[in-house]
């Protein structure tokens, strides 16, 4: 059984990585898991590095962001849910994945993107960077613009997982996650094959196929479909097989869209070659536009 105890969450306090931090303390009351907060500070651009002010400004920062820390780590606390703090300098990226190997992470749990301005860290382009380096699965999560996020709510539920394979060790890894994380919240797992016909028709050296070929594209991708519900079935859940022929990308956000998933779940990789849609650049994608929080997961720990 998944055993979630360590959930890192970074925090630049803005409403994305609130809403992380909600998810996190929604799958902490559900897993009894200790939060640790993390928040990087730097100075502003445009502020000398030397002398009397760059001192000056640093410690204003580091003050503000001390107490912005310490007003969050009370809210946890006072949500009856574990909590650290963790305040480090320098690129947000790189403060993440050293604290999650430092502490041994199961789940980084953090917003799609953060704060705009000089003050704060962008948390955009940091979560694509850091779900290519991070040390363990990483789950993303948006705000919700109609519905201001809530540390008080209850525990994660977790009814509809879906999971984007292609068959590739990076998807079987991310497929391994769902059955752990369904048999946990006692969800179903929507597994689905995306492949892309047109894609596939004008890669460099492929020629015209007849209607016959792609009718075995799609009668392979139906046995792998069935093959890698093996597992599911072993591990006692529900399961539903999806197969479609549009661009993985697309099918996936459309999917989790129309049957209102709680979760998706990718690998970060995926194979290369033309028979196989690339996970990999479709993980990115995903993450910007998935309806619902994304744990992307790695075939192997960095």
């Amino acid at each position: 059984m998944l055993d979630l105890r360590t959930l890192l969450v970074p925090i630049d306090f803005s409403d994305h990585s609130r809403a992380a931090l909600a998810s996190a303390l929604g799958l902490a009351r559900a897993t009894e898991a200790t939060i640790h907060l993390a928040h990087s500070v730097h100075v502003p651009i445009g502020v000398p590095l030397v002398g009397d002010i760059a001192a000056d400004v640093w410690g204003e920062v580091r003050r503000g962001a001390e107490q912005k820390l310490r007003g969050v780590e009370e809210e946890v606390r006072g949500a009856g849910i574990p909590v650290d703090t963790h305040l480090r300098e320098g690129a947000i990226s790189q403060m993440i994945v050293e604290q999650a190997r430092n502490l041994g992470t199961d789940l980084i749990v953090m917003g799609t993107r953060g704060l705009s301005g000089l003050q704060h860290v962008l948390l955009g382009s940091v979560a694509e960077r850091t779900v290519c380096s991070a040390p363990c699965p990483v789950m993303t999560v948006k705000a919700d613009s109609e519905r201001p996020a809530s540390l008080t709510q209850e525990p994660m539920a977790i009814r509809s997982i879906l999971v984007a394979t292609d068959f590739s060790e990076h998807a079987d890894r991310a497929l391994r996650w769902a059955i752990e994380l369904a048999q946990r919240f006692d969800a179903k797992i929507q597994l689905l094959r995306a492949y892309d016909a047109q894609i596939l028709a004008v890669m460099p050296g492929a020629i015209a196929t007849p209607t016959e070929f792609w009718k075995e594209v799609r009668k392979a991708a139906e046995a792998g479909l069935k093959r890698a519900q093996v597992p599911i079935d072993e591990a006692g859940v529900e399961s539903e097989l999806l197969l479609e022929q549009r661009d993985a990308t697309t099918s996936i956000v459309e999917t989790a869209k129309a049957l209102r998933v709680d979760l998706i779940v990718i690998g970060t990789r995926g194979l290369t070659g033309l028979r196989r849609t690339l996970l990999g650049s479709t993980a990115g994608r995903t993450l910007r536009l998935a309806p619902c929080p994304v744990i992307t997961v790695d075939s192997e720990e960095h």
